[in-house]
C-alpha cells in the first residue's frame, strides 16, 4: 500500500467514525469561543500611547490611523520628535517608551535609552516584511547552515539587539 492510498483509507475511515465528526465540526468552534472567556479579565485594556511619527508617510499614518480604531487602544497624542518623547517620559507625561527605529543604528554602547528603566528598545522589528526577499534571506541562511559558512543578519547581542 503506498503512502498516499493509506493517508486516503485513514481518512475514509475517519470521516464514517460519527463521533470524531461531531468533535471537529462542533467540538473546535465550541472551544475556540469558550476557551478565552477565563482569561478576558487579563486582557490590557485602554492602553494610553503617545505616537512618534519620524516618518510622516502615508502609510505610517494609515498605521496610526487602524491602531486608534482598536477598541483596547487610546492615543493620548504625538511627539513631533524622539527628544520630545524623552522630555515627556522625564516629566512624567508618559510612563514608558517603546522605541523601534532609529536614524542611526544600533544606537552607541552609551546611549541612555539602553539603561533608562522605562524605555523597552526593540531590534528594528516594525517594518514590513516582503515575503519574497524574506524567503530569500532564509533560503541563503539554510545554504551557509550546511555549508558551514556564517549566516547573514543576526541578531547583534553585544549590539544590544
Amino acid at each position: 500500500m503506498t503512502f498516499w492510498r493509506a493517508l486516503a483509507a485513514t481518512v475514509a475511515a475517519a470521516l464514517r467514525d460519527r463521533g470524531l465528526v461531531i468533535m471537529f465540526v462542533v467540538a473546535v468552534p465550541v472551544y475556540s469561543f469558550f476557551y478565552p472567556l477565563p482569561y478576558a479579565t487579563q486582557a490590557v485594556r485602554h492602553v494610553p500611547l503617545v505616537v512618534v511619527d519620524l516618518d510622516a508617510s502615508p502609510l505610517s499614518r494609515d498605521i496610526v490611523s487602524r491602531l486608534a480604531a482598536v477598541p483596547s487602544v487610546r492615543i493620548d497624542g504625538s511627539a513631533s520628535s524622539v527628544d520630545e518623547a524623552r522630555t515627556a517620559l522625564a516629566s512624567g507625561q508618559i510612563g514608558h517608551a517603546v522605541l523601534d527605529v532609529f536614524h542611526t543604528e544600533p544606537l552607541t554602547a552609551d546611549h541612555g535609552f539602553w539603561r533608562h528603566p522605562q524605555v523597552t528598545l526593540l531590534p528594528h522589528v516594525a517594518a514590513l516584511t516582503d515575503e519574497r526577499s524574506a524567503a530569500a534571506v532564509v533560503a541563503a541562511n539554510i545554504r551557509a547552515l550546511v555549508d558551514g559558512a556564517p549566516l547573514a543578519h543576526l541578531v547583534a547581542r553585544d549590539a544590544g539587539y
